[in-house]
């Protein structure tokens, strides 16, 4: 074909690109509104990681896992493919746009030239949606649901192939798709109900409050950020010329890579519900606001190197992540 767009398809914009992309796709083939903080928290989402080595800092809830680990859930069959060469990664969007199936992309975010607002280095990546392809123009049509700063309409409009195939190159060439059959989708209607989505919320909260670390030297969830607290103030010493860049990253990480998505979905989850205890809604919204003010003390650290002002960045990770586990604990309890 010349060119091929697939009809019929929405693109509602999310918190976050992995999730926004699953969730436009199963609204177009289920016909029904799935709520981006469901996907996230049946995926686990809630679980965070925290290594350091000498050369690198990761703080990550593995959004894109998490995102598959929900389509595992619920039993949907998807295929997530890499290719050594970007061309054969482009014919294969295109042939499954040819068969009406949209393709989700994963890309270098800073190679993407229509916004501005997702820097990072050559390990943040964006994912969107295609939906068409037109040869004659050299485009895609994409489907971005995460890109807070430029009008609506540009989410879904016609943009360069080629640079596409740049940004995709940088990524690992990689696509996922969702091809749901018959079977997939009476049986996913069967289990995406309120019951399978509060244990899937409960189990999730769960296991954030009590499991810890592991013998590969890996943190997890409360325990992470406690540790994180001890270990901020060393950075400057560990990564020397590196720090400014390191903080800056960590501080994408946790605006990014879920540690506040987590809390505002779990927000969302909650109003959806229409959860009773109003006063626990409001220190969830509370945390929140705390952590993005954590996120402008660390860019303040980032440049001035100041001691005390690590220091106070520890102190307040620390409290943050105390309060969080009496919140946390209580709506668990609660649920």
């Amino acid at each position: 074909m010349t060119a091929k767009i697939i009809n019929d398809f929405s693109t509602i914009q999310g918190n976050n690109c992995i999730m926004s992309c699953v969730k436009n796709i199963l609204n177009f083939y289920t016909k029904r509104f799935i709520d981006e903080s469901d996907i996230f928290l049946i995926g686990n989402g809630f679980k965070i990681e925290y290594t350091t080595t000498n050369t690198n800092i990761l703080l990550t809830s593995r959004v894109f896992k998490v995102a598959m680990m929900f389509l595992n859930n619920v039993g949907l069959n998807y295929e997530i493919k890499r290719f050594e060469k970007s061309k054969d990664a482009i014919s294969a969007i295109k042939k499954n746009i040819d068969d009406n199936i949209p393709v989700i992309v994963q890309l270098v975010a800073k190679d993407l030239d229509y916004v501005n607002v997702f820097g990072g280095g050559e390990n943040v990546f964006h994912y969107f949606n295609v939906i068409g392809y037109e040869n004659h123009e050299g485009t895609f049509l994409i489907s971005d649901s995460y890109v807070p700063t430029i009008p609506p309409s540009l989410f879904n409009n016609f943009y360069d192939i080629k640079k596409v195939e740049k940004s995709m190159a940088g990524a690992g060439n990689l696509i996922v798709i969702i091809r749901p059959n018959e079977n997939d989708l009476v049986r996913f209607n069967n289990v995406y109900n309120k019951y399978f989505i509060s244990n899937s919320v409960k189990k999730c909260l769960h296991e954030y409050l009590t499991i810890e670390y592991d013998d590969s030297g890996t943190f997890y969830n409360l325990f992470a950020l406690k540790k994180l607290s001890e270990d901020i103030v060393s950075f400057r010493e560990i990564y020397k010329d590196d720090f400014t860049k390191k903080m800056i990253m960590l501080n994408i990480m946790i605006k990014r890579y879920g540690l506040i998505h987590s809390r505002q979905y779990l927000l969302d989850y909650l109003k959806k519900e229409k959860f009773n205890y109003n006063s626990l809604i409001q220190s969830l919204n509370e945390i929140i606001n705390k952590w993005n003010h954590i996120c402008s003390i660390m860019i303040r650290a980032s440049v001035t190197q100041r001691k005390d002002s690590l220091k106070l960045l520890s102190k307040q990770i620390y409290e943050l992540s105390i309060y969080e586990e009496t919140i946390l604990k209580e709506i668990y309890d609660n649920l």
